[in-house]
This record gives structure tokens, C-alpha cells and sequence, in this order.
């Protein structure tokens, strides 16, 4: 079998892309989080959104752990 040297950019995209204002905070990593899963959800029926469904919105859904020692 020859060796295929040629390559060829791929790209994916799905969905509206999701911008946000700024640099990275931590203290807006919840919420980012959530924007960004709720943004997926929205792309899956409804009975695949988990804890991202219906009746969800403007609720922290993933809350960030401070580490322990």
C-alpha cells in the first residue's frame, strides 16, 4: 500500500457561534460553562437535554468547586 502524503484541512461547525465579551474570568467560568452547554442543548431533542432542558434557564447548573486540601 503507497503512503498518502497529501493532506487536507478540515473543518467542523454546528450551531450559532457562541461570543463572549472580553477576556477569561474565572469568576464567569459557571456561567460561561452553562451558556455553552445550554447553546449544545438547544441543537438536541428536547429528551436528550439533560439537566439543559426546559426550565432550566437562569440557573447555575455547573457550580465550580474550590479545591480542597
Amino acid at each position: 500500500m503507497g503512503r498518502h502524503t497529501d493532506r487536507t484541512d478540515l473543518g467542523v461547525e454546528f450551531g450559532a457561534p457562541i461570543e463572549f465579551d472580553g477576556r477569561a474570568d474565572p469568576r464567569q467560568a459557571e456561567a460561561c460553562t452553562d451558556r455553552i452547554m445550554r447553546g449544545i442543548a438547544a441543537m438536541l431533542p428536547e429528551r436528550y437535554r439533560g439537566a439543559y432542558g426546559p426550565g432550566s434557564e437562569g440557573q447555575t447548573v455547573v457550580a465550580r468547586q474550590e479545591p480542597t486540601e
